[in-house]
């Protein structure tokens, strides 16, 4: 692949991208600069999706809204806030301690809207609570809130403010077929 440099203005400063000549293991990369800045950004896809038992220690979201994506994974899910970073357009919560489990983000701009449906990317990914009284808790949180619930073969699926779909179980069901509670 040949060097692609790209530069744009981001308030007074010039920001670079450069591909095409780093980092060529992985699907993707860029080397974004600004200033004494340098940032390398890769990104490794597969075809196939990932194993349905696969486990992610935490991961990053990018979101139309930080207020509303941390009311959401905060005040309906339950999750701890641990802080909005503005300057940088981030925002992080957890579970239990850890600086962050989700991280979410409006990098690629306030107010964007969600990817279309046939877009590459992720479809959703699961939460599994310790049990099924806490799992009831949370959906009702969720519903009461007038965000809408389905059921799925994987559990009870809702969507974030950024159309973000999450897939809500527990322990004792994570393996049930017919997405109830019962």
């Amino acid at each position: 692949m040949a060097k692609i440099t790209q530069s744009f203005q981001y308030g007074s400063h010039t920001v670079t991208l450069e591909t095409g000549e780093i980092a060529r293991q992985a699907s993707g990369a860029c080397l974004a600069s600004m200033g004494d800045t340098v940032v390398l950004v890769t990104v490794v896809a597969q075809r196939e999706p990932m194993p349905q038992d696969t486990k992610m220690g935490h991961f990053h979201l990018y979101v139309a809204n930080l207020d509303a994506t941390m009311r959401f994974y905060h005040d309906l899910l339950g999750f701890d806030d641990m802080g909005l970073a503005r300057s940088f357009r981030m925002g992080m919560v957890s579970a239990g301690g850890y600086h962050h489990h989700v991280g979410f983000n409006t990098w690629v701009g306030e107010g964007a809207p969600p990817p279309p449906p046939d877009a590459l990317g992720l479809r959703y990914f699961s939460f599994i609570l310790p049990n099924k009284t806490e799992l009831e808790r949370v959906v009702e949180r969720v519903q009461r809130a007038g965000i809408a619930t389905e059921p799925t073969e994987e559990g009870i699926l809702v969507r974030d403010p950024s159309e973000n779909c999450v897939v809500l179980s527990d322990r004792s069901r994570s393996s049930k077929q017919d997405g109830s509670l019962a």
